[in-house]
């Protein structure tokens, strides 16, 4: 399960994580789709990860964004979770196994991600944050 070996505090899930999964199920997941196979792409053309491993998790992903693009309910947590990342993380490890799931991850960072998808994601904040300005979420 990585470095936290228990779930969320039930109130915590309940007021923080579960929320910001649906939305983020919504607004983020198409875009992370789209970075991770960019990424994948990359680390196979730079010799980092194997072509093969990289064939797994692009079939992984053509799946999910497969998915997506229907409209089809994915990453359905059964369980308290910690977002969208984490169930991103967790269905690609249960797929392809710890070494192939997980090596999608090598090279980059969540922050990495949020920096890439928040201008697609909500380009209205976005651009108020570029003019230092806040924006709400309405």
């Amino acid at each position: 399960m990585g470095r936290l070996s228990l779930p969320p505090n039930p109130l915590l899930f309940e007021l923080l994580y579960e929320p910001a999964f649906r939305q983020d199920r919504k607004s983020v997941l198409p875009y992370l789709l789209r970075i991770d196979a960019a990424h994948v792409l990359m680390l196979a053309a730079r010799g980092i990860l194997p072509r093969p491993a990289a064939a797994q998790l692009l079939a992984v992903h053509g799946e999910l964004a497969g998915r997506v693009r229907r409209g089809e309910p994915v990453l359905d947590p059964e369980e308290p979770h910690r977002g969208l990342y984490w169930l991103y993380e967790q269905h690609y490890i249960r797929r392809l196994g710890g070494a192939v799931g997980g090596a999608a991850h090598v090279a980059r960072s969540r922050n990495d991600i949020n920096a890439t998808v928040a201008p697609h994601a909500c380009p209205r904040r976005a651009a108020h944050a570029a003019r230092g300005r806040r924006c709400s979420r309405t």
